[in-house]
C-alpha cells in the first residue's frame, strides 16, 4: 500500500516545481481522514479548519515569493501524547489533560510548524502509550488486524495516506511495531537527537521521540527539521548508502514465526548484495535487556503518574493500576541494579561495535505477526511484540523498522536496523537501499 501513494519528497518536489498546492494536498489528505476513519479509527481529533488555514498560508507566502520552509505544506499528524497548540491532547484518556489553548509546549512540534508543515490533527494512541490499554484503532491492511501500539493512529494513518508522515513517541517499539504491522516504516531517534518536551504524562529515560513515514528518505528529511543537534554523520549525510558491516545475533531472534523468519533471512540476504558483510554474533547479555528495561520503565512510569493517580484513580483501568502498583513496589536496591545491567548491556553492544567494526545489528522488528483483534489476549500475545525492539530503548539507541514483505496472507514484516549513537542519519541512509532492495515484495 504505501509504494503507491505520494511521500513526502515527491510531494514537496510538486509543490516546489508548482504541479501542485498546498491546498491540493491538504484537501486530498483531508479526503482521506473522511474515507478511511469510519473503520480505521486513526486520529482522535482532525482539525480541518485548521489544516486548510496553515495551507492557505503556505500558499500565499509561494505566492509572494518568500522564504520556504523545508517542510512547507506537508500534511502531518501528531501522536495524542504530545501537546499541541490548538487542538486537545487527551493521551488516549476519555477527556482532555490539555485544552491546547496554550502555546506548544513540545519542542519537536514548535520546529514542524517553524518548517511549514501542515498539522492535520492528533492521531490514536494507547492510553498514556501502555500497550494494556487497546485504542479503537484498526490495522491499514486489514481492519480485522491487531494494528499494532502505541503510535497506532500514525503506522495506520500513514499506511493508508489519510497523513504523509506521523510525529510519535517510542519507550519499548512504540513507533518501530505499528509501522512493521501496517508496512511502513518507523524511525526512533537515538537519545537526545529529537527534543523530548511536551510529552504527557512526561518522558522517561527508555522514551524516544522519531517518526512513521512511508520511506526512510522522508523520515531523514524529517530528522534534518526535528533533530535538536544538527547533522552528526558529518559529510556522508544525503543519499542513500550502501551498507558496510552489518551484525546478526541469530540465537537471539532464531524464535521468530516461520513466515517472519523466512522474509528477515531474505532480506539479510538483499543487504549482502548491496555490500554489506554479515558478521555472525553472540552477546549473552542481551537476555539482560528485558529485566532491567522492565524494571527502570516500571518505576519511572510510577514517578511520572503518581500525581495525576492519585488526583484522578478512574483514569486507570485495573490493567493499568496493576502495572502503576508494580512500579511503585519497585525497592531502590532493584531500581540500582537494573541500572547496573543496562551499563553491563551497553558495554557488551559497545565492544562488538569497536572489535567486530560493526555499523548495525539487525534482525525483525517482532518476532511475530500481527493476529485477528478477535484473538487477542492482552495477557498473553502483547508481550512478543517488543522482544527485539527494547534493546534501543534501554541503551537510547537509533532504530528504524524497514517494511521488507508479507505473509501469505498480506501480513507485513518489518526489518529493524540498531545503530550506533548518533548514527542516525546513516541509519536511515542504509535503511533505504534495503527498503528500494525490497519494495517489489
Amino acid at each position: 500500500m504505501s509504494e503507491t501513494l505520494p511521500t513526502i519528497a515527491s510531494t514537496l518536489a510538486d509543490l516546489l516545481g508548482g504541479r501542485r498546492t498546498a491546498t491540493d494536498v491538504t484537501e486530498q489528505v483531508l479526503q482521506r481522514i473522511r474515507d478511511t476513519e469510519p473503520v480505521h479509527h486513526a486520529y482522535v481529533h482532525v482539525d480541518a479548519d485548521g489544516a486548510r488555514a496553515q495551507a492557505h498560508d503556505v500558499d500565499e507566502r509561494r505566492r509572494r515569493r518568500l522564504p520556504a520552509g523545508p517542510l512547507d505544506g506537508i500534511p502531518i499528524g501528531v501522536k495524542d501524547l504530545i501537546q499541541t497548540s490548538g487542538m486537545p491532547t487527551t493521551a488516549g484518556a476519555p477527556y482532555a489533560l490539555d485544552d491546547g489553548s496554550g502555546p506548544d509546549r513540545a519542542g519537536s512540534v514548535r520546529r514542524l510548524r517553524m518548517a511549514g508543515a501542515v498539522l492535520v490533527g492528533k492521531h490514536e494512541t494507547n492510553r498514556f502509550g501502555w500497550g494494556i490499554c487497546p485504542p479503537p484503532t484498526r490495522n491499514a491492511l486489514d481492519p480485522a488486524w491487531f494494528p499494532g501500539g502505541s503510535t497506532a493512529g500514525g503506522g495506520v494513518s500513514v499506511a493508508l495516506g489519510s497523513s504523509l508522515a506521523a510525529l510519535g513517541t517510542d519507550a519499548g517499539g512504540s513507533l518501530r511495531i505499528p509501522a512493521a504491522l501496517n508496512g511502513v516504516v518507523g524511525f526512533k531517534a537515538g537519545r537526545g537527537a529529537i527534543p523530548t518536551t511536551g510529552v504527557i504524562p512526561g518522558s522517561t529515560s527508555v522514551s524516544d521521540l522519531g517518526v512513521i513515514t512511508r520511506t526512510c528518505d522522508d523520515a531523514r528529511i524529517l530528522l534534518d527539521v526535528l533533530s535538536a543537534t544538527g547533522t552528526r554523520d558529518g559529510a556522508e549525510s544525503s543519499g542513500p548508502r550502501p551498507p558496510r558491516r552489518v551484525g546478526v545475533i541469530r540465537r537471539y531472534w532464531s524464535g521468530s514465526e516461520e513466515d517472519v523468519e523466512r522474509v528477515a533471512t531474505s532480506s539479510l540476504a538483499e543487504l549482502e548484495r548491496a555490500g554489506a558483510e554479515i558478521v555472525e554474533l553472540e552477546i549473552a547479555e542481551l537476555d539482560l535487556v528485558s529485566p532491567a528495561f522492565l524494571t527502570i520503565i516500571g518505576h519511572e512510569t510510577w514517578i511520572a503518574h503518581e500525581g495525576l493517580y492519585r488526583t484522578d484513580p478512574s483514569l486507570y483501568p485495573p490493567r493499568g493500576v496493576q502495572r502503576l502498583e508494580a512500579g511503585a513496589a519497585i525497592t531502590a536496591a532493584e531500581l540500582a541494579e537494573a541500572h547496573e545491567l543496562r551499563e553491563v548491556v551497553r558495554g557488551a553492544l559497545e565492544r562488538q561495535f569497536d572489535e567486530k567494526g560493526v555499523d548495525f545489528f539487525a534482525g525483525p522488528t517482532a518476532p511475530v505477526l500481527t493476529k485477528p483483534l478477535a484473538e487477542l489476549d492482552l495477557d498473553r500475545d502483547l508481550a512478543p511484540f517488543g522482544a527485539f525492539t527494547e534493546v534501543a530503548n534501554l541503551l537510547g539507541l537509533p532504530a528504524v523498522s524497514v517494511p521488507v514483505g508479507h505473509d501469505p496472507s498480506g501480513r507485513s514484516v518489518g526489518f529493524q536496523l540498531i545503530g550506533r549513537a548518533g548514527s542516525d542519519r546513516l541509519l536511515l541512509r542504509t535503511g533505504q537501499v534495503l527498503q528500494d532492495a525490497r519494495s517489489a515484495f
